[in-house]
């Protein structure tokens, strides 16, 4: 859990890394799932961007799922 303990982490996904994340909280898939709160996730991460680091766990967390989820799953049926 010291993830985020790391001062680079914060820096890439503020930084770097936010163009990317940026476009899968907004990305069809991500909004199509179903079983994200994306009013929520957009205004913690509104919020993070800005300088609270409070849900950044919960904000990698999201990201390390959904990822998975589009790369193995995809939305394809599951029959």
């Amino acid at each position: 859990k010291a993830i985020f303990g790391t001062p680079l982490l914060n820096s890439w996904m503020r930084n770097a890394l936010h163009p990317q994340i940026n476009n899968l909280f907004y990305s069809k898939e991500f909004r199509q799932r179903g079983i994200w709160n994306l009013p929520k996730i957009h205004n913690h991460w509104q919020h993070y961007l800005k300088g609270d680091g409070r849900q950044a766990e919960m904000l990698y967390n999201i990201i390390a799922m959904e990822v998975w989820l589009q790369t193995f799953i995809k939305n394809d049926p599951v029959i």
